[in-house]
């Protein structure tokens, strides 16, 4: 027989939900928002360890914080004393060794991007009843790709 073993909300660990957009999610000309849960039956505020947090990069209100976000949604390289660790991250992905892993990141990405994109316009050409030898010539795909395509 097996034994149920209860945990009471205290013993599970605290999540921290923290989005960061570049657009005021609640328009309410904060930098920042924390959800708080409540009991709708009795207006009771809940704790249950999940803690949702909204950061946005526009609006500034003069905090540590919304200078931290209007640093990292900066093109510029400028370094904040408050900030030193940041700065020099920001430092190396903008103008040191960082950019060129950023660079290979983008162009995996964009690789990656038009891979897919040719791949559904091939998926197109078949649903427009277009030949192999067409899609070949049009995208450039193999021809065991685009069989594949076909059969799925």
């Amino acid at each position: 027989m097996k034994r149920q073993i209860q945990k009471t909300v205290d013993e599970l660990p605290d999540v921290y939900i923290i989005y960061i957009t570049d657009f005021d999610m609640f328009q309410k000309k904060k930098a920042i928002y924390h959800v708080q849960r409540i009991l709708k039956e009795s207006k009771e505020a809940v704790y249950n360890g999940i803690n949702e947090i909204y950061v946005n990069t526009v609006n500034y209100d003069g905090s540590k914080l919304a200078d931290l976000m209007k640093l990292l949604n900066s093109s510029e390289c400028e370094f904040d004393d408050r900030f030193p660790e940041i700065c020099k991250t920001i430092m190396n992905f903008k103008i040191g060794k960082g950019r060129a892993v950023m660079c290979k990141v983008v162009e995996e990405y964009a690789q990656e991007y038009a891979q897919e994109k040719v791949i559904q316009i091939a998926k197109n050409m078949l649903k427009n009843g277009f030949s192999f030898e067409s899609i070949f010539e049009k995208t450039g795909l193999p021809m065991a790709k685009i069989l594949q395509i076909s059969e799925e």
